[in-house]
């Protein structure tokens, strides 16, 4: 499974429809639904919820430092196939090359994988994401909140406090 989380809720749901990629990725809401029908989907251990809570806090505040917002969260689920299997060896390379094992944790269970990336990073807070914050603000009234195109500072708030507490749900607090 892949998920595009943003920490916003308007608007982030995809249908699932016959036409569907595997790899096309699903949305926020989405993710919770799926996390909530099988809930033993997310067992990330607490070190490793720790660990990428600083290490996505450091990347998350250096895009709002330099205002940008509208970047999503890759997170990515695999099954790991049984140990016998010839995929289980190829599933480990895919992963082990340098710099690339840091994004990658093993479930407590031993039975997924989790890699994870920040992506779509280069969108600057302008004037169109200004007036388009200002319109969907109208359309969705007490929902504005929760969509995409707001501040840097309420952008990286947002989502670091989504993945803190329905990713990364060790008892770790980010400052």
């Amino acid at each position: 499974m892949i998920y595009d989380l943003k920490g916003s809720l308007v608007g982030r749901f995809r249908e699932r429809g016959n036409q569907m990629s595997k790899l096309t990725a699903l949305l926020d809401r989405n993710f919770l639904i799926e996390k909530k029908l099988k809930n033993n989907l997310i067992k990330i251990p607490d070190d490793k919820c720790e660990h990428f809570l600083h290490l996505l806090q450091n990347d998350v505040y250096m895009l709002r430092d330099n205002n940008f917002m509208d970047y999503s969260l890759l997170f990515i689920i695999l099954e790991v196939p049984p140990p016998e299997s010839k995929n289980y060896q190829k599933l480990f390379d895919c992963f082990t090359q340098p710099g690339f094992s840091e994004r990658l944790i093993q479930s407590t269970d031993g039975k997924f994988l989790y890699c994870f990336g920040l992506i779509d990073y280069l969108q600057a807070f302008n004037v169109k994401k200004l007036f388009e914050n200002k319109f969907k603000g109208l359309v969705y009234g007490k929902e504005k909140e929760f969509i995409s195109a707001v501040d840097p500072v309420l952008y990286s708030d947002r989502m670091l406090n989504f993945m803190r507490d329905n990713l990364f749900t060790s008892r770790v607090k980010i400052n």
